[in-house]
């Protein structure tokens, strides 16, 4: 009863997770000593690969668009509240263009059984997304 009394939907019960997993992220760069993109990337794929049951849940139910949609307004939000600078002005678009990098990253790293080690993915994303590197 709990349960539907809370959530109407299993997008809901997602969007909770992901909310959640959101507040964890944001908690730990609190904590850490330095806001570089090494320590986001970090911080954020290693959360990401706690969670590696609820990856494969997503991919396995087609629902990589809800995480598509997640991460751009948690980027958006990273991005307002200036905990991340990019280099160019920030726009929908770019939103769109690091939310998709980053899903897409996400899906080919849960299907490889997350096998590929943080920090190898820390070192892609650095070289690749535009976002300011203190």
């Amino acid at each position: 009863m709990t349960y539907y009394r809370n959530f109407h939907s299993k997008k809901d019960v997602l969007a909770y997770r992901f909310d959640s997993a959101f507040t964890t992220f944001v908690q730990r760069l609190a904590t850490s000593h330095s806001h570089n993109l090494t320590d986001i990337a970090t911080i954020f794929f290693e959360l990401i690969k706690e969670d590696q049951t609820m990856m494969e849940i997503i991919i396995k139910n087609n629902l990589s668009m809800f995480l598509l949609e997640n991460l751009k307004r948690y980027i958006s939000t990273l991005i307002n509240e200036e905990v991340l600078e990019t280099r160019e002005q920030s726009s929908k678009l770019l939103v769109s263009l690091i939310a998709g990098g980053l899903t897409e990253i996400i899906i080919t790293w849960t299907e490889d059984g997350m096998r590929e080690p943080i920090q190898s993915l820390v070192i892609f994303v650095s070289k690749y997304m535009h976002f300011k590197i203190n």
